[in-house]
This record gives C-alpha cells, structure tokens and sequence, in this order.
C-alpha cells in the first residue's frame, strides 16, 4: 500500500495557487484545491 503525502492549497485559482497546484500535480501529492469562481467575484 502506498501512502501519499496531502497537501491542501487554499487560494488554487490565484497566481501563486497555480502554480503551487501543478508543482505538488507532477510531485505525485494528492491534492485537496480550494478555489473561488472569478466570474461571480466580478463588479
């Protein structure tokens, strides 16, 4: 049985979150993204 290290990446829609998100992706972490709806943050 493998066990995989989780990282939970708050922010995953912002610059630095992305990045961060595809890093741990190709790093073989599992990954728990929160992330917000721009569309709806729009004025």
């Amino acid at each position: 049985m493998v066990v995989k290290n989780k990282i939970l990446i708050t922010g995953s829609s912002g610059f630095i979150g992305k990045h961060l998100t595809l890093e741990f992706l190709h790093s073989k972490y599992q990954i728990f993204a929160i992330l917000r709806n721009k569309k709806k943050n729009k004025k």
